[in-house]
């Protein structure tokens, strides 16, 4: 952060208003790091007290300790910043991640707790890295993180519907079940759960309460496409081809980019005998069926 505050104040001088802004929601910032903001704010405003540049220096003395593996030392750090300033959200939730690595479950909890009591943000999505396994397609490791978590945090709906997305990414339905519907007890409009759930009923060939779930998650995000998507799948299955066709127009129109989509607007309009509207499905598949083989190969050649 000094380096940062240094380099810019040799640019740019006579500074009315600063605005620090950066992503801890699926950006580049993990959680934890999300008080180096404050920090930035601070050495920006030349408001740094002694004692909280005492704070700072625990607070990165104990990372350090922590990527060496040294953990007492670590948790001697943090304890010391808390000797200082025991308000420091930011300390407990590391600690937090710390016993939780460790395996201590019980201390971990409590000071999850903590830190979420002082700075309700820090109850995110991204406060663990489950999802970020998840979209990276590494879900042996999302599943053991989100059980992690979900061990300090039973109620937390983000947890157990990615414990439900894997489970169902398995074919577990049981399972994918369990986790969808414990997430709708906690919250009756989570959309993920909601889908989740009207996925398994889907595969289990329940349409009808499948599609219930479906457009209630539609009434909630009304300009969200997987609803439509899904909506679209279960008139199909339903022999309404009418619906279907108007379903997975909503998919596209509000922003769903699969030539799948397009493909089965092709068979559907064949069916009802609008070749010209088939004709124009197909094309605008192939299209985007070849962008995205060309957006394959460039990748692979490392031209992007």
């Amino acid at each position: 952060p000094e380096q940062l505050v240094e380099s810019l104040a040799s640019r740019v001088t006579n500074i009315d208003i600063l605005t620090i802004a950066y992503s801890v929601e699926g950006g580049f910032t993990p959680l934890r790091y999300k008080y180096l903001g404050e920090e930035l704010r601070l050495l920006f405003e030349d408001a740094l007290n002694e004692r909280t540049r005492n704070i700072i220096q625990y607070k990165r003395r104990a990372m350090e300790y922590e990527k060496k593996a040294r953990y007492r030392e670590c948790i001697k750090a943090y304890e010391d910043a808390l000797s200082l300033d025991d308000s420091d959200a930011s300390i407990y939730y590391n600690l937090c991640l710390l016993y939780l690595n460790l395996g201590d479950t019980n201390l971990a909890g409590d000071f999850y707790q903590r830190a979420i009591q002082l700075d309700a943000s820090y109850k995110t999505s991204y406060n663990n890295n489950g999802i970020i396994y998840e979209e990276i397609g590494k879900l042996k490791e999302a599943e053991d993180v989100y059980k992690g978590f979900l061990s300090i945090d039973p109620e937390n709906t983000s947890v157990l519907n990615g414990l439900g997305r894997i489970s169902l990414s398995h074919k577990k339905f049981n399972e994918a079940e369990k986790y969808f519907s414990q997430s709708l007890q906690i919250n009756r409009s989570s959309i993920d759960a909601l889908l989740g759930l009207g996925i398994v009923y889907f595969k289990r060939g329940r349409f009808k309460e499948a599609e219930d779930l479906f457009l209630k998650a539609k009434d909630i995000e009304s300009e969200e496409p997987l609803p439509y998507l899904w909506l679209a799948k279960s008139s199909e299955k339903n022999k309404d081809i009418d619906k279907a066709i108007g379903y997975y127009k909503q998919t596209v129109m509000y922003g769903f980019i699969d030539p799948r989509v397009h493909f089965r607007l092709f068979r559907l309009y064949l069916r009802k005998g609008f070749y010209y509207c088939a004709w124009d499905e197909i094309k605008r598949a192939m299209k985007l069926f070849i962008n995205h083989l060309k957006a394959i190969i460039w990748t692979k050649i490392d031209v992007l």
